[in-house]
């Protein structure tokens, strides 16, 4: 039975590290529309070459930081988390990078951390913004 968006590893993973700071999170994406048909690897998708697609992400990102007005950033994985420090200029916002969480059985593994450690490191980062 579909529980909608909760149902996708991904967000059911994070869902879990992020109560508490329910009413205070908004959740994007930096690369936008990469799932809706065929790739499920953000790291080796074709368009992080096209030029005009990565332009546009850049500024809806950058529309969408300076609209919500976040005091902490948590990105998922490496290539946003490059992607963001590269492409925006960043204001007063703290910036946190956390393993992927659609992958936590293999990345938190790879990265020598466990769920409780993740939770730890946004409630951190979270208090000193």
């Amino acid at each position: 039975k579909d529980k909608g968006e909760l149902s996708r590893v991904t967000l059911r993973n994070l869902s879990e590290v992020l109560k508490g700071f329910a009413p205070q999170v908004f959740l994007s994406n930096v690369f936008m529309g990469l799932r809706k048909e065929k790739y499920s690897n953000t790291e080796a998708f074709p368009e992080n070459l096209n030029v005009a697609y990565l332009s546009i992400c850049k500024a809806f990102l950058n529309y969408q930081i300076e609209m919500v007005k976040p005091r902490l950033i948590i990105t998922l994985g490496h290539t946003p988390h490059e992607f963001l420090l590269s492409n925006i200029e960043l204001k007063n916002e703290k910036v946190l990078n956390i393993p992927h969480p659609s992958m936590w059985h293999f990345n938190l593994k790879n990265s020598g951390l466990e769920k409780e450690d993740i939770k730890r490191l946004i409630s951190n980062a979270y208090n000193r913004v």
